[in-house]
């Protein structure tokens, strides 16, 4: 038996959910090809296509997506569970506006419960939060929808998901929860009162817009003509209304530039008396002006972007008077929301990009993408280093590099920083677009623009 055809007739059998049915199913009469064209979108959607679930994997995952989308809808009639949701989603748990499935139906289970209840605590509040509220709701709502063989099966995935987490949480592990593990988006959620009441979206494309029924056509005292008018979700609409997009995957908030300090002109303990000579440099203030990933998203590509900082440097030994090359990169990532990048919203970063640029790199190599979990780019070329040999003679030599990264998206910036001219206009605004509290400001005529103040 087809399971999509089964999941539909489950779906339709109560008229509530005909909404649900219907934006699941969305997808099949697109054609065959994973490339779908579109109307042009409203607002600032930045592409007119939609990518379509192929593989098992996708459909499989496009189904669960569906099925939690239509339990959803019953249950977020309960305000009590919308609000354990949009808690859970304000305390930032989790980059990007989100949370996942699997915390909220087993919280006696989850990390992110138990930064709640610390929170609370420290807090002094008396209040509980509703916790566990979602789950029973989720649990009575599921088997009556669904049908009591894939309610389990959706609680077993999310069981299994959890315990994964709590095992590598115990075992002191930074943990990235399964890529597959069904998440809650709620893009623009500042803008928004936790006490508002969400349309559902389930994602069954990656796409920065869907047409899906008004929600009025649920509403029984609904008499107009055209009851299931479609509206348009995309950014402009996710501005304006509150929306909950169930899609993939979350992002863990942890630090992960592995070097932050203060800020320039504030004491830091790692800058010396050196510094003069082997100037410390900072990813400082940065700008992103497009929005790199899709709104909508079933394979975690979606919602805010990350970009990606990396520094490329090499070094050249001397072995028996053979020449040993080496190259190394380091990687600042750098988040911004979907608000961030629409109002164009700097971040303030400072993250060491370079501790102490010796002499002997005369070349290092500067470069952006923004993140995904699919595609492949390379970053490639050469960079002159400085190797003095043991009689005194000091030659430039170019070593070759290549660090593969991935990302569905071209390649933001790649350059060859030379020492000694970066140095001498850093401070001029020369190059880039003026200068930035005393630094120049680069790339502005780029989606991605930024500082590199130095000490």
């Amino acid at each position: 038996m087809n399971p999509f055809t089964t999941t539909s007739r489950a779906l339709v059998q109560d008229t509530r959910y005909l909404a649900a049915a219907l934006l699941f199913f969305s997808f099949f009469y697109l054609s065959c090809s994973r490339e779908v064209p579109g109307p042009s979108p409203g607002g600032i959607a930045t592409s007119d296509r939609q990518l379509k679930p192929v593989t098992p994997a996708e459909l499989e995952q496009v189904d669960r997506i569906g099925q939690v989308a239509a339990v959803l809808q019953k249950i977020y009639e309960d305000p009590a569970v919308v609000s354990e949701v949009h808690a859970a989603i304000a305390s930032k748990f989790y980059r990007d506006e989100r949370v996942l499935l699997f915390d909220l139906l087993y919280p006696e289970r989850s990390a992110l419960y138990q930064f709640l209840k610390e929170k609370r605590v420290e807090a002094g509040s008396s209040e509980n939060g509703h916790p566990g509220h979602f789950a029973r709701r989720f649990r009575e709502a599921a088997s009556e929808i669904l049908g009591m063989p894939r309610a389990e099966r959706i609680l077993s995935i999310a069981r299994n998901q959890a315990e994964a987490v709590l095992l590598k949480n115990g075992n002191g592990n930074d943990f990235r929860p399964a890529d597959d593990a069904i998440s809650i988006y709620h893009p623009y959620s500042e803008d928004f009162s936790p006490d508002d009441q969400p349309l559902v979206i389930a994602a069954t494309v990656d796409a920065d817009w869907v047409d899906v029924p008004d929600p009025a056509c649920n509403r029984g005292h609904w008499h107009g003509v055209n009851q299931c008018d479609l509206i348009r979700i995309d950014d402009a609409y996710a501005g304006e209304h509150p929306i909950h997009i169930v899609g993939s995957g979350a992002e863990p908030n942890r630090q992960t530039a592995s070097r932050l300090v203060d800020t320039p002109g504030e004491r830091n303990p790692l800058a010396t008396a050196d510094s003069a000579v082997h100037p410390l440099l900072y990813l400082g203030v940065v700008k992103c002006a497009r929005q790199y990933d899709r709104l909508i998203s079933f394979s975690g590509n979606g919602g805010g972007s990350e970009l990606k900082f990396i520094r490329g440097s090499a070094y050249i030994t001397l072995n028996n008077n053979q020449q040993v090359s080496n190259t190394e990169f380091d990687v600042i990532s750098v988040y911004f929301t979907r608000k961030d990048i629409r109002k164009e919203r700097e971040q303030k970063v400072y993250a060491i990009w370079d501790p102490a640029w010796e002499s002997e790199c005369a070349e290092q190599v500067f470069g952006i993408y923004e993140e995904d979990r699919q595609g492949e780019r390379e970053f490639s070329g050469s960079i002159d280093v400085k190797i003095k040999y043991p009689q005194g003679e000091t030659k430039i030599t170019p070593v070759g590099y290549s660090y593969t990264v991935k990302t569905q998206d071209d390649i933001i910036r790649q350059i060859n920083w030379e020492r000694a001219s970066f140095f001498r206009y850093n401070r001029s605004g020369m190059g880039g677009c003026g200068l930035r509290n005393g630094y120049t400001w680069y790339d502005c005529q780029l989606p991605v623009s930024y500082s590199l103040p130095q000490r």
